[in-house]
């Protein structure tokens, strides 16, 4: 039984090895499975009386809890003029429910809503929007890697590319405000090479909203979760917040596996835009959930 324990901290201590070799980041993801069991293993090696498991198992659950626990400190939004309501969603290539995404377009009414993984029929599918949402802009090739935005108010659309895959931009007007929104999806570390250029491009990423003034907001699939230290580095390098502070977890993939759902889908904003609501909503046939946002410009 005491082998379980060691082989469980010494997955759950992996992640500290993520800069020493690209497979130890997988294990950075599941934080909170990690506190989760090492609590229960706590419980037990207590009740077994073995110290030095106890001991480790401590520490295991302290890491992960206070990796945890900012996403559910809550913290009073401050408010602007001007309301802001974004979806982000990955639709998944092969997904051709777009009846379910237009309900949650239809109930939430954004302000302007980001696809990745647009495939080609999305080119035809798109216009079902344009009388309420005008202003449409797309990557030059839809597919694993395609994007859509759509937005209700004037927008110039700009593509640049991120280690070699599309990033799509729209400088966008509200109410006299401007602000500029990234739709991401940097690849999935698979391999070797393909973490490499995930890593790459949140590089690339960093420099991008470094050069971008005003508001900027970050919405996407970034193959990567909060505790990931690539994420981690983003986050600290580009001085952009998580939307999902606050919130909770809010995992949103995979959807068909609830036990081992994570967050990599998100959400950053400048410093000068606040969170007012963040969640994930219903099941578009796709592996992963979409985002919600209320947000408001300072």
């Amino acid at each position: 039984m005491k082998a379980f324990f060691w082989l469980f901290a010494l997955a759950a201590v992996l992640p500290l090895l993520a800069p020493i070799f690209w497979f130890f980041e997988l294990f950075s993801h599941y934080a909170v499975y990690y506190a989760w069991v090492s609590g229960i293993l706590l419980l037990l090696s207590l009740l077994k009386k073995w110290p030095a498991v106890t001991l480790i198992m401590a520490l295991i659950f302290a890491m992960n809890i206070s990796q945890i626990a900012p996403y559910y400190q809550e913290t009073p939004a401050a408010e602007g003029q001007v309301h802001l309501k974004i979806v982000s969603q990955n639709f998944f290539l092969y997904n051709e429910d777009f009846d379910s995404f237009h309900e949650v377009i239809r109930q939430e009414g954004p302000d302007l809503f980001a696809i990745q993984e647009a495939g080609p029929l999305w080119e035809k599918e798109i216009e079902a929007y344009r009388d309420d949402y005008p202003y449409i802009g797309f990557t030059k090739s839809l597919g694993v890697y395609g994007t859509v935005i759509a937005s209700k108010y004037p927008a110039v659309f700009e593509e640049n590319d991120i280690a070699g895959y599309p990033t799509l931009i729209a400088h966008v007007t509200k109410n006299d405000e401007s602000f500029s929104f990234f739709s991401v999806h940097p690849p999935a570390p698979v391999h070797q090479k393909v973490a490499a250029r995930r890593n790459q491009g949140l590089e690339e990423l960093i420099a991008q909203v470094k050069n971008t003034s005003g508001h900027v907001l970050v919405a996407g699939d970034f193959n990567c979760s909060p505790w990931s230290p690539y994420f981690k580095e983003l986050i600290e390098e580009s001085n952009l917040n998580e939307a999902r502070k606050g919130f909770g977890v809010l995992p949103t993939w995979t959807r068909e596996k609830l036990w081992l759902r994570i967050p990599i889908d998100h959400l950053l904003v400048s410093e000068d835009v606040a969170v007012r609501n963040f969640e994930t909503t219903r099941f578009t046939n796709s592996d992963h959930l979409p985002l919600i946002a209320d947000l408001t410009l300072l």
